[in-house]
């Protein structure tokens, strides 16, 4: 078993600091400063230098391959030569845009890359229709680009990926041992009903695939006054355009719990109008949005469950998964939730 995955918390932040701080060796930076960012799917860190900020990423084992990493990166590479927003990969003093770093334990070895830094605010309380809006059209121009070759390791988010039985964030079916045979029924009938409904949309619109950022919640947008920038593209991937308009939806779920029907309904109307005029959305696309947001639910459940080694994630999986398996029970009756 992997050292990092015996400790605590911030016995594994201590130990990937130090991995961070062996790698920057591999890198032509001239280091003053190392932030820690945070320790969840990746871990990540502020690299502060005489030649501005970048980002140090430390890969989480087992989840990306090397290729797919690469894959990731010359998507980011390729999207970013149209803009200075978008950040750029950096290579180390090998050339690689990719460095595997070990401090001892080789089963604690990890993947490291470093990007650009992208300044910006956080925008959450704060954010208006017209920043909506154009949110909106920041995703509807991702899905107007493509690899310049044909995705072979990021086949992730069609359907299978999405809620089958290998799904990428891992199979809803490991949770069967952890939950009452009950609750597990309903997990697996809300499971099959999501399944079916997306499976019917993807066959009738195979073109509303292509690669999607995957993870485009407002944590991963920077604002730059009212310009949205994407960061974390981690878990970009081959798959359908609804999924990835449906995780800024239900971002907005949250966000806006508290807010009056009528203002939600503005902010996701101005979102929507944002994506259309970049790309065609119909009405079927509006129908479908409500089952993707639920696959998101239940795509983020797996997720949870199979990143127990972080026992941050983990005991939030477990406080809150009882109240949703209740909330599954409720869409099994009537439907999954309205956009607003």
């Amino acid at each position: 078993m992997s050292e990092l995955t015996t400790k605590s918390y911030l016995s594994q932040v201590r130990q990937l600091r130090k991995i961070a701080l062996a790698a920057l060796k591999m890198y032509p930076i001239d280091l003053i400063q190392l932030k820690f960012i945070s320790h969840g799917e990746n871990t990540t860190f502020k690299i502060i230098s005489k030649k501005g900020n970048f980002l140090l990423r430390i890969h989480r084992k087992n989840y990306h391959s090397k290729n797919a990493i690469l894959e990731e990166l010359e998507w980011v590479a390729q999207l970013s030569e149209s803009t200075d927003l978008i950040q750029k990969p950096i290579p180390s003093i090998n050339g690689s845009l990719i460095e595997e770093i070990s401090i001892g334990n080789a089963l604690d070895s990890r993947f490291c890359s470093v990007l650009t830094w992208v300044d910006g605010k956080m925008r959450y309380r704060s954010l208006s229709p017209n920043a909506m809006f154009n949110a909106g059209q920041l995703i509807g121009n991702l899905h107007k680009n493509r690899l310049d070759q044909k995705v072979k390791h990021r086949n992730y988010w069609d359907t299978e990926g999405l809620l089958g039985s290998n799904a990428k964030f891992g199979s809803l079916y490991h949770l069967k041992s952890e939950i009452t045979k009950v609750e597990y029924e309903v997990l697996e009938a809300c499971r099959m009903m999501t399944l079916n409904k997306i499976e019917d949309y993807n066959r009738k619109n195979p073109h509303k695939s292509s690669m999607i950022h995957a993870d485009l919640h407002f944590g991963n947008i920077v604002w730059q006054k009212n310009e949205p920038v994407p960061i974390d593209f981690d878990d970009c991937g081959f798959g359908l355009h609804m999924y990835d308009l449906a995780i800024i939806l239900k971002s907005a779920d949250y966000l806006f719990k508290s807010t009056p029907k009528k203002d939600k309904k503005a902010f996701v109307e101005a979102f929507l109008k944002g994506y259309s005029s970049i790309q065609d959305f119909s009405k079927e696309d509006m129908d479908s949005l409500p089952y993707f947001k639920l696959t998101r639910e239940l795509v983020m459940i797996g997720w949870a469950y199979d990143r127990r080694d972080n026992p941050t994630i983990f005991e939030h999986f477990k406080e809150t998964l009882a109240a949703q398996i209740k909330r599954f029970e409720k869409i099994l009756e009537k439907g999954p939730d309205a956009l607003y």
